[in-house]
This record gives structure tokens, sequence and C-alpha cells, in this order.
């Protein structure tokens, strides 16, 4: 399973920074998915209660409601859905928090694409393979 897996698929971009959502929405739309964002964990959660999603990429440190927070709330709502946390600052004891609360992985800003799609692809089949 390769590239070609990450491709139709509805992701959430839940990041405080408006840079890296512009960013990844561009990069993932490209390989022809859809993409929706959120600015913070509160309203990524809403967008998770509303809407259907294939995949969520999770930033750790944000205001109001952060992902670990988030995440803890998503997993209320659906266990299932793929999340991959993406940070940059965070702690060793915040991801394993992060990971622990349902996170099925990590990558550290700045990433590199080639490594995201890698580990988006492999965390899909081990969904999948739970299914």
């Amino acid at each position: 399973m390769g590239e070609e897996a990450i491709t139709h698929l509805k992701i959430l971009i839940v990041d405080d920074e408006e840079s890296i959502r512009r960013l990844l929405s561009q990069f993932l739309i490209e390989m022809g998915n859809e993409c929706d964002t959120a600015i913070n964990g509160q309203m990524g959660f809403i967008k998770v209660v509303e809407s259907h999603y294939d995949f969520i990429l999770m930033d750790i440190r944000m205001p109001n409601m952060n992902g670990i927070e988030c995440i803890k709330a998503i997993r209320q709502v659906d266990p299932d859905i793929p999340i991959l946390i993406i940070t940059a600052f965070s702690s060793e004891e915040e991801v394993k928090t992060g990971l622990e609360n349902g996170a099925n992985g990590i990558i550290r800003k700045p990433f590199d694409f080639k490594e995201l799609i890698r580990l988006m692809t492999e965390i899909l089949k081990d969904c999948r393979l739970r299914e």
C-alpha cells in the first residue's frame, strides 16, 4: 500500500497555525483528497460531530481545547477514526498522553511529506486490519 492509498479521503486538519493548515490542505487536495480545517480542538471536535472524516491530523498545543482534550472527546463519539498527531513543541509526556488517549501515531514538525504519507498509509492499513 503506497501513496495511492492516500486519495479520495475526507481529512480534517486541526492546527492553530494557518500556514500549516494551508500547506497540508494544498498537498492533500493535490493528491485527490477533500480537506477541512479547524483552528483549535474545540472547532475540530464540533466538525467531527457534524460530519464524517476518514482521517484527522491533530496538533497538540492549541488555544481553547488542546489536541489531547480533542482526541479524548473525539474518541467518545468515534473510537475508530485514524488520528495522527502533528507537533513541533510538545513534550514527550504530552505525546505519550496523546497516544494513550487514542492517537494512532505522531509526526514532528517540520515534517517530510513522504514521511507523512508513509505514516498515514501505515495507520490506515492498521485501522483496516482491525475492522
